[in-house]
């Protein structure tokens, strides 16, 4: 089954459908297959945006493993009745379908296991208690696709902190035109869910088994692009901690190396151009600038945007880049001093502060050359 055909049968079947998320879906699982460094891919979407249908119709292929939930005790439990899912996800595509259940534990637990995760990525699984048991399994390399909502992003403080082993996919927002389209297609669709779910598994497996490996060889500006944006994700989610009065940093903004996410997205690459031997480089380019943003600290990107994209010479203050972005001014502060520590934005104090300091903010030519970076060179 040709590529075009499945997303046709899944264009046909979902009333939420973006193909771009479909091959990046379909390249993950493939990448699992190749050797060496590890996709973990992260789909952020709005509540019925198809998630769990897109990941459930790879439930037939070889190496799927779901996993329901997960808890300190998910991955190796210390316990003699249950050692733990460790052994048996290794070599594995771990789908998670629902992140929420993570976020409403406690502070001490998901610190627990984002720190887990983090280990996991490097193949490392690990169990201490007080009872004396230690566990330690290595090699336990797996893939990971996971779901969740925008809520998630109320924890990316937290495994920014722990490093980041993921990159992300998030779903665009739905206007009311494109919801009236979704109620329309409802209207018109008679078939029911299990159904639906029925035919995107047998779609699924017919494609897989019919795709044929070819050799894929990326050419040096195809380096170039996945080098730029994985050096925007690195600047876009540097790290840093707040004065929670103020805004202002307390601490250094810490890039993350940018190795690892050009490792993974040239494995996503490869994998993409292994669905067809046809794949046009402007799809890679688009799902690539998707994940780059989608990876990054929303506000942060906004604020880039915003100062890129002005018809008008001249800076700003603090609260007129909070209203076009659409952010409290205090909040907006702390992401302006991290990108001003970025050495991306430049900033000075106007003399007439009063009671209380007036900052006008610019854009650096630093900050117009990373906002240009996503710009592919054929």
């Amino acid at each position: 089954m040709p590529l075009s055909r499945l997303r046709d049968i899944f264009e046909s079947n979902l009333e939420v459908y973006d193909s771009y998320l479909l091959d990046t879906l379909l390249a993950t699982y493939y990448s699992n297959s190749l050797p060496d460094d590890r996709v973990w891919l992260f789909v952020i979407g709005q509540p019925s945006s198809s998630k769990s249908l897109l990941m459930s119709s790879f439930e037939d292929l070889p190496d799927y493993y779901p996993l329901g939930k997960i808890t300190p005790k998910t991955l190796a439990s210390g316990y003699k009745n249950f050692e733990g899912i460790a052994l048996e996800i290794k070599g594995k595509v771990v789908c998670l379908n629902d992140m929420a259940p993570l976020l409403t534990m406690d502070q001490k637990s998901k610190l627990e296991i984002w720190g887990q995760l983090r280990e996991l990525y490097d193949g490392v699984v690990r169990q201490q208690t007080g009872t004396g048991v230690n566990i330690k399994y290595n090699d336990i390399f797996v893939t990971l696709i996971a779901n969740a909502t925008p809520a998630l992003d109320s924890q990316r403080s937290i495994f920014n902190q722990l490093g980041n082993r993921e990159i992300i996919y998030r779903l665009p927002e739905r206007d009311f035109t494109e919801n009236q389209k979704i109620i329309d297609k409802l209207y018109m669709n008679g078939f029911t869910t299990e159904k639906i779910k029925k035919d995107l598994k047998n779609a699924v497996s017919c494609f897989f088994k019919d795709l044929q490996p070819i050799q894929v060889n990326l050419d040096k500006n195809t380096y170039n692009f996945l080098h730029n944006v994985a050096w925007f994700i690195s600047n876009m989610r540097a790290t840093a901690d707040y004065d929670y009065y103020t805004g202002e940093l307390v601490s250094e903004v810490v890039r993350e190396e940018p190795i690892r996410v050009f490792k993974m997205l040239r494995k996503l690459v490869v994998s993409l151009l292994s669905l067809d031997e046809n794949y046009p480089a402007e799809r890679i380019q688009k799902i690539l600038r998707r994940i780059a943003v989608s990876s990054s600290q929303p506000y942060r990107v906004k604020i880039l945007q915003a100062l890129n994209s002005t018809k008008v010479e001249g800076d700003y203050s603090s609260s007129e880049i909070a209203r076009i972005i659409g952010l409290g001014t205090k909040s907006t502060l702390s992401q302006l001093w991290t990108l001003h520590a970025l050495k991306l934005v430049d900033v000075y104090q106007s003399e007439d502060v009063g009671y209380k300091p007036d900052y006008r903010w610019s854009i650096r030519e630093e900050g117009e050359k990373l906002y240009k970076l996503l710009k592919y060179k054929s």
